[in-house]
């Protein structure tokens, strides 16, 4: 995956920002999920769909079909890098539904029942802009 590759390239040379006993890349990522819903009537229930993906450096973007994808993705960064990286997702509260049985969570951080604000995994943090 290329992408990845230039991304890790990146982030051998990026300044490191010590935040009390964490250290954190001094770069960022931002995720979004396109989302599409339908009836079903079998089941009598309205039904969301990922129907795309992308995530972006601000640079390069790498835009996935599946939902899984990002999956892949983080695992890879997990094995990679030393550091943590903080993700925002547009919308978190909303994709959280669609992403949150990909990783592992550490810590969450809400503001009110289902109304998420940040998310961490050992490696990642995850964060509503």
């Amino acid at each position: 995956m290329n992408w990845l590759n230039n991304l890790l390239t990146k982030l051998n040379k990026t300044k490191i920002i010590k935040k009390g006993k964490k250290d954190y890349y001094d770069y960022f990522l931002t995720y979004d999920i396109e989302v599409t819903n339908y009836y079903n009537e079998k089941n009598d229930v309205r039904v969301g769909i990922p129907y795309l993906a992308n995530i972006t450096d601000g640079v390069n973007t790498y835009f996935m079909r599946y939902i899984t994808e990002i999956e892949t993705i983080i695992k890879e960064l997990d094995k990679s890098i030393e550091h943590r990286l903080v993700i925002y997702v547009h919308n978190l509260s909303y994709e959280w539904q669609f992403i949150k049985s990909y990783f592992d969570w550490t810590d969450v951080f809400l503001t009110n029942k289902r109304k998420e604000v940040a998310r961490r995994t050992n490696v990642h943090k995850v964060s509503c802009p």
